[in-house]
């Protein structure tokens, strides 16, 4: 009974240890993706920060601003990253901020993208327009005020 007691404890202990661990990434990783509003508008404009994170520790950070299509692409280098970190992207505009995240897969390019949870107004949307004919009927009304005194 005690040598298959200590059998199944000396089998325990090894499978300890041969928990897989994550790979080192031996080629650099491109984070691609697209910054979008609520209404899927791209947002141009926007800065973005990619870091990897392995536990609680920031292997590696990048910036990019998006394009007129609200693209952002950066690159990680072999050594900033390993299948299975955390990969975050932060993309800021306009004092806004939004986030994303996905795990790191054994690829040469990964795709995070970040979309804001409200629409952001631009005087080409509904919600620009409506803001800017306010803006307007409301400096009319203060003339209109103004002149007759």
């Amino acid at each position: 009974m005690l040598p298959l007691f200590v059998s199944l404890a000396v089998i325990a202990m090894l499978s300890l240890y041969m928990v897989p661990k994550a790979e080192a990434a031996l080629f650099p990783t491109i984070v691609r993706g697209f910054v979008w509003d609520s209404a899927g508008t791209p947002v141009e404009g926007a800065d973005v920060s990619v870091s990897t994170i392995q536990g609680v520790t920031t292997r590696g950070t990048y910036t990019d601003t998006t394009d007129a299509n609200g693209f952002y692409s950066v690159t990680f280098p072999g050594a900033e990253w390993d299948v299975g970190d955390t990969i975050k992207t932060t993309a800021t505009f306009s004092g806004n901020q939004e986030d994303n995240e996905t795990i790191a897969a054994d690829a040469v390019v990964q795709w995070v993208n970040v979309t804001y949870t409200f629409e952001i107004p631009e005087f080409g949307s509904s919600l620009g327009l409506i803001a800017a004919g306010g803006m307007v009927g409301l400096v009319a009304v203060v003339v209109l005020v103004w002149r007759r005194k």
